[in-house]
């Protein structure tokens, strides 16, 4: 099954939804028939054209027509926007069916924030949908993974658009094989890999002492794998910011993987307190999985599926 079909085998065509930022490459956009669910990204339709307009790998008469311009949160700008859209009954709250991001929570500035806000978005049953970058397998796959603490400062800073550091750390950090070749989990050696990335004076001079810089830049904010993630939104989850989330499943695609979220009915005992035994086996699963991609080391081989009902959360 190819990634599209994948990401969709969860989702109503009819439902109403979401898709986060899908420039060219929708998964439910209008141009496939997916008529209630409604693009956002961070440009309007006319500045994503004009950007991409010279891009060869970009096909511009495929972007979607943009419905919801981002303003913050993910809330924030269905909010903005409510008044255009009959979204479901009871207005924003418990609306939507699904909610869809390819390639696009790790450039969320805040993501837990955005977490919480799917959470308050989706009816119950309504499904979160994410394919997300392994972070071994692309660009910045040299920096380290982030941490659920890292995040924490974001949601309290209430950080609505990349930082300065993570701004920083993107460019720096950008990774490609010494013949320009783009990194993915067939292409990547190790003894091939170079750091593109270059700053001088010049761009602290442009932050002018600011968290933030003067206009909107992308940047991947975070960087996970699989076994990470799954600590992350366990240990969201124990602390209760958020609470009735659960992690279906995650599927390892290639370089990336998919992960499916939905949202239950209000449990009483839907809380389940993280245990320092799991908390010790999903951080040396993410850490060895990471060390061992970087380094292509054929001494530890760690498959990666996941569903709610296993009992045992080794992969192995």
């Amino acid at each position: 099954m190819d990634r599209i079909a994948l990401m969709r085998e969860s989702l109503d065509k009819n439902g109403v939804g979401i898709e986060i930022g899908p420039l060219h490459n929708s998964i439910c956009g209008k141009n496939d028939g997916w008529e209630r669910t409604y693009i956002l990204d961070a440009f309007t339709t006319d500045q994503l054209k004009n950007i991409y307009a010279e891009d060869p790998k970009i096909d511009t008469s495929r972007i979607e027509e943009v419905d919801l311009l981002y303003k913050t949160s993910l809330l924030k700008s269905i909010e903005t926007n409510a008044w255009r859209y009959a979204y479901g009954i009871g207005g924003i709250s418990n609306s939507f069916d699904h909610i869809v991001s390819s390639h696009n929570y790790e450039h969320q500035p805040n993501p837990i924030q955005f977490l919480i806000d799917c959470e308050l978005c989706l009816n119950t049953n309504g499904i979160l949908v994410m394919a997300i970058p392994i972070a071994s397998r692309t660009f910045d796959c040299w920096l380290p993974l982030t941490t659920t603490g890292q995040s924490l400062d974001r949601f309290f800073m209430n950080t609505f658009q990349p930082t300065i550091g993570s701004i920083f750390d993107s460019l720096l950090s950008h990774a490609s094989h010494t013949n320009e070749e783009p990194l993915h989990d067939l292409s990547y050696d190790i003894n091939k890999v170079c750091l593109r990335g270059q700053v001088n004076k010049n761009f602290l001079a442009s932050c002018n002492n600011s968290l933030y810089p003067t206009s909107y830049t992308d940047a991947h904010v975070s960087r996970f794998n699989h076994f990470s993630f799954e600590l992350f939104f366990k240990e969201l989850s124990s602390m209760e910011l958020i609470n009735t989330l659960t992690l279906d499943e995650y599927i390892v695609n290639g370089s990336e993987f998919i992960v499916k979220i939905r949202k239950t009915a209000p449990n009483a005992n839907q809380f389940k307190e993280l245990t320092p035994a799991e908390r010790t086996l999903l951080t040396k699963k993410s850490i060895a999985f990471h060390a061992n991609d970087i380094q292509k080391s054929e001494e530890l081989k760690l498959t990666a599926s996941f569903k709610k009902n296993d009992e045992n959360t080794s992969r192995d």
